[in-house]
């Protein structure tokens, strides 16, 4: 087909897609009563929403780490063995240290 200047020109299309290599992920929850308070406690000096929840949800991650860690401890202290190795490693450390 060829244009000419009576066939009607439409202007040109296009799109452009950009691919983001880091998108946030956005979640929907439902809120308790507590939670809603709690949120709004949060958020009653101008903080935003989502930064109060991601804040939120990486401190109790934290939290977890710690009480894994904890639990860990308290496994290890409970093993003889390790118990003894700690104890070997205490006088050899002890033995090393520089006299002053």
């Amino acid at each position: 087909m060829v244009l000419g200047a009576s066939t009607p020109v439409s202007p040109l299309q296009y799109y452009v897609c950009d691919t983001l290599l880091a998108v946030e992920k956005a979640i929907s929850i439902r809120l308790d009563d507590e939670a809603q308070r709690a949120l709004g406690a949060l958020t009653a000096t101008g903080r935003k929403q989502s930064e109060v929840v991601r804040e939120a949800l990486i401190e109790l991650a934290r939290r977890q780490d710690r009480v894994s860690l904890v639990a860990e401890v308290e496994h290890l202290n409970a093993d003889p063995r390790d118990r003894a190795e700690k104890a070997h490693v205490a006088r050899l450390m002890e033995a090393l240290r520089a006299k002053g």
